[in-house]
């Protein structure tokens, strides 16, 4: 028989109908960041230098789980855009109850416009809620992250 495990669902926090955010770890041991909910795009990403604008980022020499795939990727919105490469680790939505699944992100190490300086709700990164479809980069896109939740 088919059975379906609820979790908690994991807090956000924001502005209704502007902007919302969670807080997610990365790496071992876990690295906490706040990452913006966006459902036009399929990319988790987060800032992994001071170069790309972020307050605070996601130190990948400090994770003994971190691998790098070296390949480039590159997104662009409305109002901003990130470019930095595809790598590996654990990752997890803090207070969801899920364990920690190995994904495949970006790591921002560039940006133009996309983190905003001086906002209520800074934020370190993006997951989008889209189909992999909509993931970069194009010609071999990435996993959604929500995607390897339930593979």
């Amino acid at each position: 028989a088919w059975r379906r495990t609820l979790y908690p669902a994991a807090p956000l926090k924001g502005i209704p109908a502007t902007a919302y955010q969670l807080t997610m770890s990365f790496g071992t041991p876990p690295q906490n960041f706040s990452i913006i909910v966006d459902t036009g795009s399929s990319n988790l990403a987060v800032a992994g230098s001071a170069t790309a604008g972020a307050s605070t980022y996601f130190v990948t020499t400090q994770s003994s789980t971190f691998s790098n795939t070296q390949t480039p990727v590159s997104v662009s919105y409305m109002i901003g855009a990130w470019s930095g490469t595809i790598v590996s680790d654990k990752v997890v939505m803090v207070g969801s109850g899920t364990a920690s699944q190995t994904a495949q992100f970006a790591l921002i190490t560039a940006s133009q416009s996309f983190f905003v300086a001086n906002s209520p709700y800074p934020a370190q990164g993006i997951i989008g809620l889209g189909y992999q479809s909509l993931a970069f980069p194009a010609a071999n896109p990435i996993t959604p992250f929500f995607d390897t939740l339930v593979a």
